[in-house]
């Protein structure tokens, strides 16, 4: 048996307990190799049909379907959290300011254009070349737009192409500037609703909010 695997599988010292009745000696080690072979060693050797190697597969699976279970239950609440969003139209409180893509922008096409930096929003069939290369110059309106910093917040921009699909457009660098360790994303759906459920991340929603009111208000 692999000293490593063995010694992975048993990281719950209920588990071990409950599988090895030597588990107080094994607490008293810190050795991880030194505990992987106590392991094997404390397996009875007359367990007819039940091998070792049967007992560490059926932990094995034991551990694999309960972190299978976990994910599961991880991604079912954020799906709902996501599906709880306020997705009504909104504006920024001030006339964005597109001054403060400026930055980002300047570096679009060394980080290969919108073609480059678009991603595929889960549900949603991916642009078409045409509907990227409206990003930025055909941009219809900006709903907000959000400056970041170096090495801080990243720059948030929302709004619809000319097209008449909606994008969420994020960028981040590093104290020393884009032309060094950046990155920047692209996300183009046909419902508004999609994108903010599907594309921003919960602090961009967080902001989101923060910085603007129902268009009906304004």
């Amino acid at each position: 048996m692999d000293p490593t695997r063995l010694t992975d599988l048993f990281t719950d010292p209920q588990e071990m307990s409950l599988a090895f009745p030597t588990f107080q000696k094994l607490q008293r080690m810190t050795r991880p190799e030194l505990i992987a072979q106590a392991i094997a060693e404390s397996i009875p050797t007359d367990l007819g049909s039940q091998t070792k190697a049967d007992i560490v597969r059926a932990i094995l699976q034991h551990r694999t379907e309960k972190a299978e279970r976990e994910l599961a239950a991880k991604e079912a609440a954020e799906l709902a959290a996501r599906n709880a969003r306020n997705t009504q139209i909104r504006r920024q409180l001030q006339t964005p300011d597109l001054r403060a893509l400026r930055e980002p922008l300047s570096y679009l096409a060394e980080y290969g254009g919108p073609r480059e930096i678009t991603q595929h929003v889960p549900g949603q069939t991916f642009p078409s070349t045409a509907e990227m290369d409206e990003f930025p110059n055909s941009v219809a309106e900006y709903l907000w737009v959000h400056e970041g910093e170096h090495d801080g917040e990243s720059w948030l921009a929302i709004g619809h192409l000319a097209c008449g699909k909606w994008f969420f457009f994020k960028a981040y660098c590093d104290y020393t500037g884009f032309d060094c360790q950046g990155d920047m994303k692209l996300y183009i759906v046909g419902e508004f609703a999609d994108l903010i459920q599907m594309a921003l991340g919960n602090s961009d929603y967080d902001l989101w909010i923060e910085q603007t009111a129902p268009a009906a208000e304004l």
